[in-house]
């Protein structure tokens, strides 16, 4: 069976068979905090105009390091225990089909492919593929023969590790964002999607910067208003964040480096909600921000600056592992770059 997708996600995409009737679906609501990917398995339709139904195949909830899979709703494991790694070799993944067999995902760069014990190729996908003189080809899943009968779990445990290989991989970002000029600047995602916006209004002399998060369309296909998620007062003294409607010192929240005034505001240190440390850096050369998980140096953010100025914009590069807390990076950002730029000279605020 060829199963075919056109997201560039599978955690949120529909899967087709060869007639072109949806099979499989995966869907991933946005948000901040934990997120569960639900894979669902269609149910026929009598006619083409009937609702698409399907059963829940398992669920994937995507957290820090420890990942959790949900089998048709039910039995929930760490995805560390059914499908474990080989030591440090996170490409290669073993699992306990429900028939028994045991089976291993092994990951490539460009692919993900399903041996049995044997190894015997049981499912493999494919990657997109561009031709000059004929039609693109989109990515698909293949299932050979010898994965029909297992083949909910073959979909189920591919959005998983597909996932992970373009995580592990490096080529794939929860989101690229490109930027406007400073303090006017939209993050649009690789799909072309204002995700965030910031702005400093005229009307408060330009002391103060608002981080939006765009509207998204709702279930009506309305776009919502756009809601504030933080602001940054930049005041000569005591400089303040607001965060979830709370305002606090800056140096309090973003804790700086102890040390020499100008390896202050090099390092900046914060919580996350659950607790977790997390640590932005600017290079030496200052033209670069990181964003790091402290205690695991795990880098889950990179300010990229183009190699042309005249042909491209900077990039934020975020990974995946910073999804639960996009919204506190987009606001924590907006700072640490501003301060960045003043520190390069490149931007001069008004100090009140």
């Amino acid at each position: 069976m060829k199963l075919t997708y056109k997201s560039s996600d599978v955690r949120n995409a529909s899967f087709e068979d060869e007639s072109g009737q949806i099979m499989y679906w995966a869907n991933t609501p946005r948000g901040v905090g934990s997120r569960t990917s639900k894979i669902v398995k269609a149910q026929p339709r009598s006619s083409p105009d009937q609702n698409l139904q399907g059963s829940v195949v398992g669920e994937v909830e995507w957290g820090f390091g420890h990942d959790k899979l949900r089998f048709n709703g039910g039995q929930e494991v760490r995805a560390s225990d059914y499908m474990p790694s080989h030591r440090f070799m996170w490409r290669y993944r073993t699992f306990t089909a429900p028939d028994q067999g045991e089976y291993s995902w092994l990951l490539s760069d460009d692919k993900c492919e399903l041996r049995s014990k044997d190894q015997r190729t049981i499912a493999v996908s494919h990657p997109p593929k561009k031709h000059l003189f004929s039609e693109n080809e989109l990515p698909y899943l293949e299932v050979l023969s010898g994965g029909d009968h297992i083949i909910d779990t073959i979909v189920f445990t591919f959005v998983f590790v597909d996932h992970v290989r373009k995580t592990k991989s490096g080529h794939y970002k929860a989101a690229t964002r490109v930027f406007k000029p400073v303090g006017w600047t939209t993050f649009i995602d690789q799909n072309g999607v204002a995700l965030y916006r910031t702005d400093m209004p005229w009307k408060k002399l330009l002391t103060t910067t608002i981080i939006y998060k765009e509207g998204a369309p709702n279930s009506s296909e309305k776009v919502t208003s756009d809601t504030t998620i933080g602001e940054i007062k930049w005041c000569f003294i005591r400089r303040k964040i607001t965060i979830n409607g709370e305002q606090m010192d800056v140096d309090k929240f973003l804790v700086p480096a102890k040390g020499k005034l100008t390896d202050v505001f090099k390092k900046r240190t914060f919580r996350g909600p659950d607790g977790t440390m997390y640590e932005w850096t600017v290079s030496k050369d200052l033209y670069s921000n990181e964003l790091r998980i402290k205690d695991r140096d795990l880098l889950i953010a990179k300010l990229q600056q183009p190699k042309n100025i005249f042909k491209q914009k900077p990039t934020l590069e975020i990974y995946a592992e910073a999804d639960p807390i996009l919204d506190l990076l987009i606001t924590t950002f907006a700072f640490v770059d501003m301060e960045r730029k003043i520190q390069l000279g490149a931007l001069k605020l008004p100090m009140m």
